[in-house]
């Protein structure tokens, strides 16, 4: 299965200006290939909404990680 990435057909911002020329496919072929591209959409909002320095940022400050698999043990033999 060929899924593709983003739409043939994107749309181009031009000052306040956004167009797109017509394409034969520009909807997805299936829905997997829907999911792409508006998990593609929602990942662009999300990097204008919070930069990834800002990000790295907040992340330095964090405290360490658990490990996965002790952190089951531990779960697991609890008395």
């Amino acid at each position: 299965m060929n899924i593709r990435r983003r739409p043939p057909n994107p749309r181009v911002k031009v000052a306040n200006l956004e167009y797109s020329i017509p394409h034969d496919s520009e909807s997805p072929k299936n829905i997997l290939e829907e999911i792409v591209w508006e998990k593609d959409i929602e990942i662009e909002a999300s990097r204008r909404r919070v930069p990834l320095q800002e990000l790295q940022t907040k992340i330095k400050d964090l405290p360490g990680t658990r490990g996965f698999r002790q952190a089951l043990l531990n779960s697991l033999y609890k008395p």
